[in-house]
């Protein structure tokens, strides 16, 4: 795939999207609302799975293991408070960070990411919101390369390099964050 070819898939779309959201959603509230946001907004958004992210930069996660699995049970809460239980699958992301940028992290999420992605085209891909630390993604592309032609991914990493507190979804996971 050429240059131009992946900044077409980056122009704006009319109609419905097909995505699924990355999210390390208890860590911060801006998680809660893009989780509400996408599940209650059908005439923009077709949600086709949520996957628990990993967390640990904070006090109330000791490991990444802790922070995903929180993020996991997170997730079903705020479908539960939309009325949207039923919604999409939910996935449970990495229990750890990257090792290495060639080995992927086993879990559900990059399994399905891996999968999923596979009916989707460059001219109809399948946009990754993705908004927590990158393990789920990376560990999906190098699972399967090809995801490149078929998604389109969105990533809330932090927005300061001199400081490092904002741009804690890179420093969570510096090595995921290093893949392409």
């Amino acid at each position: 795939m050429t240059d131009s070819m992946r900044l077409d898939m980056l122009q704006w779309r009319e109609g419905i999207l097909d995505l699924v959201l990355d999210t390390d959603a208890a860590t911060e509230v801006d998680d809660q609302f893009a989780i509400s946001y996408v599940l209650l907004s059908p005439e923009r958004f077709r949600v086709q799975a949520i996957y628990a992210a990993p967390f640990a930069m904070n006090e109330r996660a000791q490991n990444p293991a802790d922070g995903m699995a929180m993020s996991y049970q997170e997730i079903l809460h705020v479908m539960e408070l939309c009325g949207r239980k039923e919604g999409c699958p939910v996935f449970r992301g990495s229990a750890e960070w990257m090792g290495d940028r060639r080995s992927p992290v086993k879990s559900q999420a990059a399994d399905d990411l891996a999968l999923r992605a596979m009916n989707y085209t460059e001219n109809h891909p399948l946009y990754v919101f993705a908004i927590g630390a990158g393990t789920n993604i990376a560990s999906a592309l190098l699972k399967n390369p090809e995801l490149r032609e078929r998604i389109v991914i969105v990533w809330l990493a932090g927005n300061d390099f001199s400081d490092s507190p904002n741009v804690y979804n890179i420093y969570q996971d510096r090595t995921a964050a290093q893949c392409h």
